[in-house]
């Protein structure tokens, strides 16, 4: 059994990675969702499995307070995490337009990906700690 948490979850790799833990009933599955209207996929998995292997939650990777606010809803469904996946994604729109390649927008999004999985780390660490050999991916694009 493993119990993970997926950042982006919604869509592509994350997505794929969702489907993958979920091939294995015993897995428990933690998907954050950046964007509430944008769960179909994840919400049509979640009527395809028990209650107790996916939790969708919307967060706002860009927000710590959002960050922090998605741990009770974790703790409610898992005691512990095994493996967390940190897959930024895209630049959230709120950072602007990089077509340009503005000097301040790279430099945002590189803040946004060094910043949130510090948050998250921290905010979910007992739930780490009370895992089995647990591990931290981070990936980027």
């Amino acid at each position: 059994m493993v119990r993970v948490l997926i950042t982006e979850a919604h869509e592509g790799l994350g997505l794929a990675l969702v489907k993958e833990y979920l091939a294995d009933a015993e897995n428990q599955v933690v998907a954050f969702c950046g964007d509430a209207t944008n769960c179909d996929d994840l919400n049509t998995l979640k009527t395809s499995v028990n209650d107790k292997q996916l939790l969708v939650v919307d967060v706002n990777l860009a927000d710590e307070e959002s960050i922090k606010a998605s741990v009770k809803p974790i703790e409610g469904f898992v005691d512990a995490l095994d493996l967390l996946i940190f897959n930024p994604g895209f630049v959230p729109d709120e950072f602007g337009d990089h077509s340009g390649n503005v000097p301040t927008e790279i430099f945002r999004s590189y803040m946004f990906k060094l910043r949130s999985p510090r948050w998250l780390a921290e905010f979910v660490r007992p739930l780490l700690e009370n895992g089995t050999n647990s591990i931290c991916i981070g990936m980027s694009l």
